[in-house]
């Protein structure tokens, strides 16, 4: 199931697309695990996290964090499958996260501790 695809600015001005396991590599397409080493290995930071999903484009408030989150659920009930992708940014010692279905549309926001 597609969950849509982040964009990460980083503050020396690249873009780096997300990249899923079974794609093949191409230049500034690159998994989070990548994308972490790459930012630690060069000391970049992001300043811009946006994700486009069904259609439509979430972003976190620019250089709002250091620190940003990027999360999956998948559901299986009675009615079906349901899948979710979480994103934020952590402030303080809190999470702040946004859940989106595959249409994009927010399900749900939450606040978690550390």
């Amino acid at each position: 199931m597609f969950l849509g695809r982040f964009r990460a600015k980083l503050d020396n001005g690249r873009e780096i697309i997300e990249r899923y396991p079974h794609e093949p590599k191409k230049e500034f397409y690159m998994g989070w695990k990548d994308l972490n080493e790459y930012l630690e290995r060069a000391e970049l930071k992001i300043v811009s996290l946006s994700l486009h999903i069904g259609g439509r484009i979430h972003k976190v408030p620019d250089n709002k964090s250091d620190y940003f989150v990027n999360m999956r659920t998948l559901s299986i009930l009675n009615s079906g499958v349901s899948y979710h992708r979480g994103f934020g940014f952590q402030e303080d010692e809190k999470m702040f996260i946004v859940w989106l279905d595959q249409t994009g549309s927010i399900v749900d926001m939450e606040v978690r501790g550390l």
